[in-house]
């Protein structure tokens, strides 16, 4: 029979394990509730979601395929919530693991193609996959891999079809991928690395459907798009200052989506000027440098390969840009008031959003400042915030970047390997790398206080067990298992 220090040692393995993996168990899907403490415009959100779940719609067809360096993997074909057609890789790793599956997720009007197109030596995919995570790569509605809908066509409906911004893309999109993930697999959570936009749809999926929060383990946000009281490229900034105008405009020319399909023949190459389908706004375009955020990095790239996304996510951007917040769709303050209950449209509450989150960031990044990344990070409860050393690091270096895997990736491979304990901050305050003391013991993991009971017993029966040993023959205490102690 197994002793009691056995016993205890037993224990305190297990809830060290507890502490730095996440949950292996079955996961049961559960149906989405609106949390108590959520704002009246979000509650309105969730109660006018699609009366009809169209995520079993493609049948979650899966067919195996070979990446460029030669390993094994699938694609997926899944259904969001609205009626979209979505693709995810899963990267075939022959390794067995306890680890939790990673989602990797690419940026504005990019495919799951930027994270394969890396280097190897460079690769955050393939470093995932050679330490034996389960690695799924996401696409977003409307890129090259997501050009289909239960009822709309995406070229002969395209106002329909691209009648979406990064909300919908975060609420339905990443949310179908998530829980297909799960019911994939036998973890109850997952790790979630996001470049750009792909960090803003964790933030939108995470403040607007709270329930998300308990389906992430840890999550990595790399430059993500947010706030933007200011933006170094004041050209751009000028160009996108009047973004209601700009949406108007670009409908009344019946341009929804980036790249146009019916401006161009459909095996023509690109041409970026024209990523917006005339002249008009070639100027943003230019701005945007539209190739290298689309990944483009040869000039005889055909319309087919190059599919962004709708022009809904260019102009909601703008407005967060004009407005200097982060906020939701402006509809106008008529439909505003309809839609929120208000003239203004409500900023996403990121307070809600519980998940362990690091946001990595640079100074020098073009497209976002490292002063509003610090005060994104400052509204969430348990983020902290990591400045990439290299100096003059743009935005698409976290993707591009010559030593990105010596910049950004190997932290975040070793976070995911050799995890802190979490602590929560006190009075919002936030450091780079550290987090404050906790506020009280029921800020402390449960997993976390009971590896501290694990080891408190173990010291303390070390210390009978050492006693023992030296008492006596008259003593009270046996020396050897098994046999009675002395009256």
């Amino acid at each position: 029979m197994m002793s009691l220090k056995g016993c205890v040692v037993v224990i305190f393995i297990l809830t060290f394990r507890n502490l730095l993996l996440c949950d292996a168990e079955e996961f049961k899907g559960e149906t989405t509730t609106i949390a108590s403490n959520t704002g009246n415009h979000t509650k309105k959100f969730l109660l006018k979601m699609p009366l009809k779940d169209y995520r079993d719609a493609t049948k979650n067809k899966v067919k195996k395929i070979k990446l460029k360096d030669g390993r094994s993997a699938t694609e997926h074909d899944i259904g969001s919530m609205d009626g979209y057609v979505l693709s995810m890789v899963r990267l075939a790793s022959e390794l067995p693991t306890k680890k939790c599956p990673v989602l990797l997720v690419h940026g504005m009007f990019q495919s799951s193609d930027r994270f394969l197109n890396q280097d190897k030596s460079q690769s955050l995919a393939y470093s995932l996959d050679d330490l034996g995570y389960d690695v799924w790569l996401f696409n977003a509605r409307g890129n090259k891999y997501c050009q289909s809908h239960v009822a709309y066509a995406p070229h002969e409906q395209k106002s329909e079809f691209n009648n979406y911004s990064y909300e919908e893309i975060g609420c339905f999109d990443l949310a179908a991928a998530v829980d297909y993930i799960l019911s994939k697999t036998t973890f109850k959570k997952i790790h979630y690395i996001g470049h750009s936009l792909g960090g803003t749809f964790f933030l939108v999926l995470n403040s607007l459907v709270t329930d998300y929060n308990e389906k992430f383990d840890r999550a990595f946000l790399m430059a993500p798009l947010g706030y933007h009281t200011t933006i170094t490229n004041t050209n751009l900034q000028k160009e996108l200052n009047d973004p209601t105008s700009l949406h108007e405009a670009l409908i009344k020319v019946d341009t929804f989506e980036i790249f146009p399909y019916e401006a161009y023949v459909p095996n023509q190459d690109m041409v970026p000027d024209n990523c917006l389908g005339g002249k008009t706004w070639e100027t943003i375009c230019n701005e945007l440098q539209i190739q290298k955020i689309m990944g483009i990095k040869s000039s005889n790239n055909t319309i087919a390969e190059t599919r962004g996304g709708s022009t809904k996510i260019l102009i909601h951007w703008a407005q967060n840009i004009k407005n200097k917040k982060f906020h939701r769709w402006d509809f106008g303050e008529a439909k505003n008031v309809e839609e929120y209950d208000g003239k203004d449209p409500p900023e996403y509450p990121l307070n809600a959003i519980t998940v362990r989150t690091k946001i990595i960031y640079s100074p020098d990044d073009n497209m976002v400042k490292d002063t509003d990344i610090r005060a994104l990070a400052k509204q969430m409860k348990n983020a902290t915030t990591r400045k990439v050393k290299r100096a003059n690091f743009k935005h698409d270096d976290f993707i591009d970047g010559e030593y990105i895997m010596e910049d950004v990736y190997s932290g975040i491979l070793k976070d995911l390997e050799y995890p802190k304990p979490l602590v929560r901050r006190v009075n919002g305050t936030n450091t780079n790398e550290t987090e404050s003391k906790p506020a009280s013991l029921t800020d402390i993991p449960w997993s976390a206080l009971l590896s501290l009971v694990g080891i408190l017993l173990f010291i303390f029966i070390s210390i009978i067990s050492c006693c023992c040993k030296k008492k006596d023959a008259n003593g009270a205490c046996a020396t050897n298992a098994g046999q009675p102690a002395n009256a």
